[in-house]
């Protein structure tokens, strides 16, 4: 599978031709597409992480069907069944969440002011990216909508993880967990992996969960850690074949003989073929270098860690409601 990939940057090299003088003209299309000079990538590592999409579950790495340059119509029934669901998910936690009668101040907060407010963004990331690059249509976008693309889903990868440390923070305060030493937990100690401290005072349950689904947090930890630390998520503009991918390179070295000598119409008149080719496909992923890093189809992603978010919520309002339960039988 090739894509073809922006930089984002004014240097390219292909066959160990390297380019790092170009004049820039004042016309506002030009610098655009310089500013998204590119290069070519061969990658088959695309995955479906924590195959859910709130209908059904069918297990992980695990791809979605295309046909014909689309999703069928099978997979575009169960993403919509999956989008219906969305607003009454969101209804019930948030009204759940913020009408706990929790008996931490600092647990309240982290409910209100921390977990609802992530979901409500998840919300609107994923209303947004539907928006822009609907499922049913794989039509090649403007750079402005790929940059906007990659705006939604970075700000949705950082706060489905924010969910969970959201949720980790509300069990820490409400039930008042403490370190070995008798001391409140550190921040590093406050999470759900099995190595940090509060893991261990998790109930059964959700101790369960997080196992079942540990290739799925391994997903969302790489792709959180790539955009925080190292390579910012990322939708490619398009797939191309070897023979397009041939006739790419050939543009792109007239298009930057054009450059060098001021033929700027020229050079959109190819960069205008140069759009013709290949097929935009709904893919994003952080780094083609980091050999074990995968690449997700971001509707269907989304909709899975949309729904592993509110299980493991519903998770910890169970418990929670039951330590409730069983403080009110003490009494």
């Amino acid at each position: 599978m090739l894509f073809y990939v922006e930089t984002g940057q004014f240097s390219i090299e292909w066959n160990r031709i390297e380019t790092k003088s170009v004049i820039l003209s004042q016309r506002r299309r030009i610098f655009q597409k310089l500013s998204g000079i590119f290069r070519f990538a061969q990658d088959d590592r695309v995955y479906l992480f924590n195959r859910k999409l709130l209908w059904r579950w069918k297990g992980i790495v695990e791809m979605c069907p295309e046909s014909s340059g689309s999703f069928d119509q099978n997979f575009l029934k169960d993403l919509s069944d999956g989008y219906i669901k969305i607003d009454d998910d969101y209804q019930f936690l948030s009204e759940k969440y913020v009408y706990f009668s929790f008996q931490s101040e600092k647990a309240k907060e982290f409910s209100q002011h921390g977990l609802v407010r992530r979901l409500s963004t998840l919300q609107r990331c994923i209303e947004n990216i539907h928006n822009i690059s609907p499922p049913e249509k794989w039509e090649k976008l403007e750079r402005e909508a790929l940059i906007d693309l990659g705006i939604n889903l970075q700000s949705f990868i950082a706060n489905i993880f924010g969910c969970f440390d959201n949720l980790a923070w509300i069990w820490a305060f409400e039930k008042n967990i403490k370190g070995k030493s008798g001391k409140d937990l550190s921040r590093k100690d406050i999470g759900l992996k099995k190595e940090q401290e509060l893991y261990n005072t998790l109930p059964e349950s959700i101790q369960k969960y997080l196992g079942e689904k540990n290739d799925w947090f391994v997903y969302l930890t790489d792709f959180r850690d790539a955009l925080v630390h190292r390579i910012p998520l990322y939708v490619p503009p398009c797939r191309v074949n070897d023979a397009e991918a041939k006739e790419m390179k050939r543009l792109e070295s007239k298009i930057w003989e054009c450059i060098k000598e001021h033929r700027f119409d020229d050079s959109e008149a190819l960069r205008a073929e140069q759009d013709r080719l290949g097929q935009f496909v709904p893919l994003m992923m952080h780094s083609y270098y980091e050999s074990k890093s995968p690449i997700v189809y971001f509707h269907a992603q989304m909709l899975c860690d949309w729904g592993g978010v509110v299980e493991l919520a519903k998770l910890f309002l169970k418990e929670l409601q039951n330590g409730q339960t069983q403080g009110n039988d003490r009494q």
